[in-house]
């Protein structure tokens, strides 16, 4: 797999320590990338039109010895399956992938952020049905005034102290149940995206394993071990909804990435940060341009005939002044 560099020649490498390797492209581009020996890294070269489709990937890793020695191996990858996933970061496997999946994580979110809100207003309205006056430096909560309503109900049953301690348990109650299914499908969509990163065939191979030592099992047991046998039956039946469950998982992201959506997304990824890399230093080259002409303009703002006429109108001041004084006939 190992070939030319070709586009890229090194021109620096500094030590373990620091782990930074500097690249030319064509000697049009001078870049470092950051990096420990054995971690794979990428760089993504530029074809015409600076777009992710005329990008062409470079992979390569450190070994563990001195970088001094000139340690980096160069990759042009054929094949990329083992280590290409691995490298696109999770919000552009959400974008190509699972729109729906985050839409409807934000969706929750707004939910909870919808009951905290009503959640305070509930809690502020007891506080004024109560009128309860805080002590210094005591926080006012939705616990506190719970408390507080329970209280007041010993003594005092009235309907308006029935009705905000119902809306506040409601709200609470709302909101933790919000949370316990965003925490549940937040979960679902992280195993959805390392099914579609890495597939399931390590699990996969797991239960089939275990299947077969079941049914060997089975096989060998006596007819008579029927606790055993219901128990090694339970277990093959537990064994298949877990390999139906990854079926279904599978399906549901539409099979495993291919090497052309990983590559894609890849190089989607170093188009970005090649981007944002120029962004930044024209925004830089754009700050110190304007600096120049402000400078300029703070130097050059007042005419020297304005000046002229200041300095003459300071002197003639100057002169009533000192003729005021006598210093002058």
């Amino acid at each position: 797999m190992n070939k030319s560099i070709g586009l890229l020649s090194i021109l620096m490498m500094t030590s373990v320590a620091n782990g930074t390797l500097f690249i030319s492209v064509n000697g049009t581009l001078d870049s470092h990338i950051y990096m420990n020996p054995g971690e794979y890294a990428a760089i993504g070269v530029f074809g015409d039109g600076g777009t992710p489709s005329n990008t062409r990937l470079f992979l390569f890793t450190v070994g563990p010895c001195s970088l001094d020695a000139a340690q980096a191996q160069i990759f042009y990858p054929g094949d990329l399956s083992r280590v290409e996933a691995g490298l696109i970061p999770d919000d552009y496997i959400i974008r190509a992938f699972f729109r729906a999946e985050k839409e409807e994580l934000e969706r929750f979110e707004g939910r909870i952020a919808e009951y905290e809100g009503r959640l305070a207003e509930a809690v502020e309205e007891a506080r004024n049905i109560l009128e309860y006056e805080a002590d210094e430096g005591e926080e006012i909560t939705a616990k506190l005034m719970k408390d507080e309503l329970k209280s007041a109900l010993k003594s005092l049953s009235t309907e308006t102290y029935r009705k905000a301690l119902d809306t506040i348990i409601s709200l609470e109650t709302e909101m933790k149940d919000t949370r316990k299914l965003l925490k549940e499908k937040n979960a679902e969509l992280m195993l959805k995206i390392e099914a579609k990163r890495f597939g399931v065939d390590d699990q996969k191979n797991e239960y089939l394993r275990l299947s077969v030592e079941i049914e060997e099992a089975l096989f060998g047991l006596p007819e008579g071990e029927k606790n055993k046998r219901e128990r090694l039956k339970k277990d093959y039946a537990a064994v298949e909804r877990k390999l139906e469950g990854l079926r279904k998982l599978v399906e549901s992201v539409g099979g495993v990435i291919t090497e052309k959506e990983a590559r894609d997304l890849i190089l989607q990824k170093h188009h970005d940060i090649i981007s944002d890399q120029l962004m930044r230093y024209l925004n830089a080259e754009k700050r110190a341009l304007i600096g120049i002409f402000e400078n300029l303009y703070d130097k050059y703002a007042v005419s020297a005939k304005k000046l002229e006429q200041e300095r003459e109108k300071t002197l003639t001041e100057l002169n009533v002044f000192l003729k005021g004084m006598k210093y002058l006939g």
